[in-house]
């Protein structure tokens, strides 16, 4: 039985190719749900300085930063995509699907 065990055991072990595979897509989606966060918080900050009567003049540098923090989200996720996009190009080179590199199918588009 232990034996038997042993034969399959690597069948539930993700290859190092599927840890790329997944954690590239989860690092995707975390960058998309960060962003979209950042842009609600920012709606936020308008419409409860709004709601409060702040004066734009006092708001304006924390909008300014938080503009920064949404526009490094940006860049960090175009080179996310970009980092996607050299894997691919690597998967064609080597047969890197026979090793576990997933099929390529569901990689976003290079724009």
């Amino acid at each position: 039985m232990a034996a038997q065990i042993a034969s399959v055991s690597h069948l539930h072990t993700p290859s190092r190719g599927h840890r790329v595979q997944f954690g590239i897509h989860a690092l995707e989606s975390t960058i998309d749900g960060a962003l979209a966060d950042g842009g609600r918080l920012m709606a936020d900050m308008l419409n409860a300085g709004q709601e409060v009567g702040v004066r734009p003049q006092i708001s304006q540098r924390a909008l300014e930063r938080m503009h920064e923090c949404l526009k490094a989200g940006i860049a960090m996720r175009a080179q996310i995509i970009a980092t996607h996009h050299d894997l691919r190009k690597i998967m064609g080179q080597v047969d890197l699907q026979a090793l576990g590199y997933g099929d390529g199918a569901d990689c976003p588009k290079e724009g």
